[in-house]
C-alpha cells in the first residue's frame, strides 16, 4: 500500500488542473526518474561489511516497491528477505518492435450509421451462433 501511494501522489491528479499532489504540498515538481516498474529483475550491492573476500558484490533480487525518495525495497528469492537499498542496479528489457513481431496493423476509421447498423447486426448474430475461430 505503501508503494502505491507513494505513485499516486508523484503522478496522481488532483482538483487542481494539471497538478498533482506532491506538487501541492511542496509546491515543487517531483521527481520520477527513479520510478521502475514493480517486479523487475535488478541486482543490489552487498556492502563490504556484510561480505567476505570471495562472496558475491551484488545479489540478484526482484523489486517490490520504494522505501523514501531514493530508497528502493528488493526482494531476495533465494534467502527469501527483503532489502532496502538505494545501490541497484536494473535489468534493461528489450521493448518489442511493431515490426518483425507477427502482429498485424490495424487502421481505425470512423463507422458510417450504416456500418455502425450491420455491426450491431453482426454482434447479435455472433452471440446466439458459436462461432469457431481458426488459430
Amino acid at each position: 500500500m505503501n508503494t502505491a501511494a507513494y505513485i499516486l501522489n508523484r503522478t496522481g491528479v488532483s482538483s487542481v488542473d494539471n497538478k498533482s499532489p506532491f506538487e501541492l504540498w511542496f509546491s515543487k515538481k517531483p521527481g520520477i526518474k527513479h520510478l521502475r516498474v514493480i517486479g523487475t529483475t535488478c541486482y543490489v550491492h552487498v556492502p563490504e561489511q556484510k561480505r567476505r573476500k570471495l562472496d558475491k558484490k551484488a545479489l540478484k533480487c526482484v523489486l517490490i516497491g520504494y522505501d523514501g525518495d531514493d530508497n528502493y525495497r528488493v526482494w531476495n528469492q533465494e534467502s527469501n528477505t527483503v532489502w532496502r537499498s538505494r545501490d541497484v542496479r536494473f535489468k534493461q528489457e528489450k521493448l518489442l518492435s511493431s515490426t518483425g513481431t507477427g502482429e498485424i496493423p490495424v487502421t481505425l476509421e470512423p463507422l458510417s450509421a450504416d456500418k455502425a447498423e450491420q455491426e450491431s447486426e453482426n454482434s447479435d448474430r455472433n452471440e446466439t451462433t458459436p462461432c469457431l475461430r481458426k488459430k
